[in-house]
């Protein structure tokens, strides 16, 4: 495949495609950077597992959001991967990921748009209104991939708020912090954005610059994981697991769904309908919690896999990742936060009074 330069390169490692978008969103014109048509054209032969790796202060937004949706259309695992800085429009292409992760002292920003108008008083008026519309369809991306409503994402855009790693995951603007390091874009200019938080731009500051491209790094192993935290609504009522995975189609779109833990083999294999491979095998999921695609989250269930979450076979990094998933179903059901401390205690009387019937 013909790489794109340093700005947007793409490459395979071993069964995943990484991608780095490295520059400013947008080609031609004020930016110069990477072009929607570039990328969408490259990404239409990349096939399997996707790692997309961003570092970028921004750019022009459509040019961002058709990257974003020609990630997002990628028929594969995803992962969006912040190496440095998602500013501005960088930070929408960053929810593309399925799993979307900050490298430790990476940042994030996001603001309402701008943009620069000539004209008389009527014309600068329909200029202003048309930001409105984009700053507002930007505040649903945040809406649709966080849990938090529109209006307090345009209410965090009008301050132009920034994210340290730690505070993104908090804000529901990505899934976990990374185990690599951050670094900086060459060219990033403090000074091209208006108001940077002190405690921020400290941070930003003791960070490296990127240098010069390097040799592609040994490819990484992929790990089995959690799935993404997601926000449904919620029912608490008796819960039998067994049953309701019986009665699941062997569909990899269902099963990621429905369950908060996915195996290696599962989570590399693209999705190709009725191939009955890997991720179509309930075997390699783990922890059910909804009966149906679209569904609700029982909370017995979560409250009964939290309660096994210690003793599963899983790697031990993907813990904090099952865990957080269970736990915000149960905090949208109205529970504590010690919710989940203890089994199911409807399950545990239904136990102990079948054991009564049988040893009476």
């Amino acid at each position: 495949m013909k790489a794109l330069p340093i700005k947007c390169r793409i490459r395979a490692e071993a069964s995943t495609t990484r991608v780095d978008v490295y520059d400013d969103i947008g080609g031609g014109g004020f930016f110069g950077g990477i072009s929607a048509s570039d990328f969408a054209g490259q990404m239409s032969k990349v096939k399997g597992a996707l790692e997309v790796h961003i570092n970028s202060g921004g750019g022009d937004v459509f040019d961002g959001i058709t990257i974003s949706n020609a990630i997002r259309a990628h028929k594969g695992p995803v992962t969006t991967i912040v190496d440095g800085i998602a500013a501005s429009i960088a930070s929408v292409i960053a929810q593309a990921g399925v799993d979307r992760v900050m490298q430790p002292g990476s940042m994030m920003m996001i603001h309402d748009a701008f943009g620069g108008c000539i004209g008389n008083a009527a014309e600068m008026a329909k200029m202003a209104a048309t930001l409105d519309q984009v700053s507002n369809n930007l505040a649903d991306i945040y809406a649709a991939h966080s849990g938090q409503s529109a209006e307090q994402w345009r209410d965090a855009m009008r301050a132009e708020t920034w994210y340290t790693a730690d505070e993104a995951v908090a804000a529901g603007l990505a899934d976990r912090v990374g185990d690599g390091d951050a670094e900086l874009p060459a060219s990033l200019d403090l000074a091209a954005f208006s108001s940077v938080p002190g405690r921020i731009a400290a941070q930003l500051r003791t960070l490296p610059k990127a240098k010069a491209p390097k040799k592609p790094k040994a490819a990484r192993k992929l790990r089995a994981k959690a799935m993404p935290v997601h926000h449904t609504a919620t029912v608490d009522k008796p819960w039998d697991g067994p049953a309701a995975v019986a009665a699941m189609p062997a569909d990899d779109t269902v099963l990621r769904y429905c369950h908060a833990w996915v195996s290696p083999e599962a989570a590399a294999t693209p999705h190709k309908e009725g191939d009955d491979d890997a991720d179509d095998q309930k075997s390699n999921y783990k922890f059910p919690h909804h009966s149906t695609k679209g569904g609700p989250a029982n909370m017995a269930a979560c409250r009964n896999g939290l309660a096994r979450l210690a003793s599963a076979k899983i790697p031990d990094a993907d813990r904090a990742g099952v865990e957080a998933h269970l736990r915000a179903h149960l905090k949208d059901g109205g529970a504590g936060d010690d919710a989940g401390n203890h089994a199911d205690t409807g399950f545990a009387a239904e136990l102990q009074k079948a054991l009564r019937e049988v040893f009476k």
